[in-house]
Formats: C-alpha cells, sequence, structure tokens
C-alpha cells in the first residue's frame, strides 16, 4: 500500500483548503494546515464522506500545500500598501516554494517602487513586473514560478546563506557548420551546453564567457528548439504548436500560455485549446503580438501536445474542485 491525501475545502467558496491530510499504510494520519507544518490529525475519522472532504493525489497535495504556504505567508508578512516594505521569496517552480532555501531571487516591494537582491550582496532595482505576472503564473501552470512573502528575519538568513541563484547563460560563437548554441553556468561553477536533442550536457569550455541576459539566451535557445521541434512535426495532418510569455519558460513546455493547432500548417484553420474543446482560433495571432502577450511560438508533436492538455486538465480539476474556479 501507499500513502494516501485527501484535502479538506473550505466552506468558503474561492477559500484556500483548510488541510491537506497524508494517511500512512501502518495508519499514521498527519495534516498540514495553517501552522504550515505537518502534525497529527484525525480528519479521516472524523470527515470522511463528507462532500467537503475527498481523496487527491500525491502531486495535487503537493500543489495544496503551496496554496496555503502562499495564503498564510501572504497574511502574516505582506505589508499594508504605504505602509512599509514587503519582501517575497521567488521559486522558479511551485514545489520548491516547500523549501525557503530553494529561493531564486528575493524581491522587496514599496508602493511602486521594486528591488532586488543581488549576487553582489546588493538591492537593484527592478522593473519587472512581478505583481502582474504573480497572479497569471499562480493559476496557470502546476509547474510555474511562485512567490511568497517571508519575514525580514527569514529575508536576512537567505541572504547570509546565499540565494539558489538561477544559472548565469552565455552563449556559444558558430564553429564551422554549428550554429551558435547556448550554455549555462550554475551557482557551484559547473557548465552545461544544450545539445542538438535539446539536452542539457556537461562541458567543459576554456574560451571567455560573456555573460548576457536570460532573454538574449533563450532567444538561442528559441532558434535551435524551433529547428529541432520543426523536424519533429508530422509531415500531415495537424500542426502543433505553443506560445510562451517568457523566452525562459521554453525551457519546460508546461508552462506555454496557448497551444494552438492547423490543419496542414494553414493558418487560417488555426484553432486554439480553450480547456475542453478546440475553438477557432480566428485573428487570434495579431491580437497576441499586438498586445506583446508572448515572446516565441515553438512548434510541438501532437505527443507534447497531448501532454500539455492532460496537465492542465488534471490542474484545471483539481482548482475547481477545490476552489469553486480556476482563478481567486
Amino acid at each position: 500500500m501507499s500513502v494516501r491525501y485527501f484535502a479538506l475545502r473550505s466552506e468558503e467558496t474561492n477559500h484556500c483548503p483548510v488541510a491537506v491530510v497524508r494517511l500512512s499504510p501502518d495508519g499514521t494520519e498527519e495534516a498540514f494546515t495553517r501552522s504550515l507544518e505537518w502534525g497529527p490529525s484525525d480528519l479521516v475519522a472524523r470527515r470522511s464522506g463528507e462532500p467537503a472532504f475527498f481523496e487527491i493525489s500525491a502531486a495535487d497535495a503537493e500543489q495544496l500545500v503551496v496554496d496555503i504556504i502562499v495564503k498564510v505567508r501572504s497574511e502574516r508578512y505582506e505589508v499594508p500598501f504605504d505602509q512599509g516594505l514587503t519582501i517575497y521569496a521567488w521559486f522558479w517552480r511551485r514545489a520548491d516554494a516547500l523549501d525557503l532555501d530553494q529561493a531564486c531571487e528575493l524581491i522587496r516591494t514599496d508602493t511602486n517602487v521594486s528591488e532586488a537582491f543581488g549576487r553582489d550582496g546588493g538591492w537593484e532595482r527592478t522593473y519587472v513586473s512581478h505583481d502582474y505576472y504573480y497572479p497569471m503564473l499562480r493559476w496557470g501552470s502546476p509547474r510555474s514560478p511562485v512567490r511568497v512573502a517571508i519575514s525580514p528575519a527569514e529575508a536576512e538568513r537567505l541572504m547570509s546563506r546565499g540565494l539558489a541563484w538561477p544559472p548565469r547563460w552565455f552563449v556559444l560563437p558558430p564553429d564551422g557548420q554549428r550554429p551558435q548554441r547556448v550554455a549555462r553556468e550554475h551557482a557551484d561553477g559547473t557548465t552545461e551546453v544544450l545539445t542538438d536533442e535539446l539536452r542539457w550536457e556537461p562541458f567543459v569550455w576554456h574560451g571567455q564567457r560573456r555573460f548576457v541576459e536570460a532573454k538574449r539566451a533563450m532567444g538561442v535557445y528559441a532558434e535551435t528548439a524551433e529547428s529541432v521541434r520543426s523536424s519533429q512535426v508530422e509531415s500531415s495532418g495537424y500542426h502543433y504548436s505553443l506560445t510562451f510569455e517568457e523566452f525562459v519558460h521554453t525551457q519546460d513546455l508546461l508552462l506555454g500560455r496557448d497551444l494552438l493547432r492547423c490543419r496542414d500548417g494553414l493558418r487560417e484553420l488555426e484553432e486554439e485549446w480553450m480547456g475542453g474543446e478546440w475553438g477557432v482560433g480566428l485573428h487570434r495571432r495579431e491580437m497576441i503580438r499586438e498586445h506583446n502577450w508572448y515572446a516565441v511560438e515553438l512548434p510541438i508533436t501532437r505527443a507534447e501536445a497531448d501532454e500539455y492538455v492532460r496537465s492542465h486538465e488534471e490542474w484545471s480539476r483539481l482548482r475547481r474542485r477545490v476552489y469553486g474556479r480556476l482563478g481567486n
């Protein structure tokens, strides 16, 4: 037997779940609650059979635990507008928020000014609209980045020990018939290069490393990915593609914003996945470009499109069952 998981939905619509419960094969029961830790529980015995108490998967349990963490920490540490600084820890993937030490970025916000903690130990003004991306990313995908409000003491500890910094990017110059390639250096000094099979592999580079912004590096990544994926797309039937808001998101197909398809590559017959069915995507592409809603579009295979749909449908079912709708 394996561990079973349950969720206790709030009686109030659109509120975070009251608890996530795990029941071990030996009968040991624990619940993750607003205390933000696992503790002894008897909810299975007391609430089984109630509509608000239902079994979920291990993956769903992880997602809901992160929801509780985000909600409770927001209530504890977010400072009202114009009354001081709020400090957020950012995590590249939602699951990383289960461990504060996995924070990859610190952002402090005071009214309309945001500053990011840099590798040199100082704070620099940032113009990235984190408040704009946060709600969209939180609800958009089970693997989206997420931010968590933290205390000043926790921020000091993270700054002292060091963040789980994201990799720094550099671009390798063309070599013979091979076009330029993107590479990355991790915080521990190890390096990887993106292969023609879209895999990151360790390598040693003795040349000069001119680090570039993620946007430029992922632009090179996207060019490589588009070339490789175009060759994998079926020659007949539907052609599938995903749009992404940020170049860096193209590393993970589940972070795609819109799933599109068109028969035999005919754009005038384009359709968009609308959460349960395909709908006519006429003029959709022009509207997206006009409003700059995406940075890149990548062709994908039918199998990748099916996996995208499966994952997002499971995610949507969980959100609707727990919250009553997709958004908060």
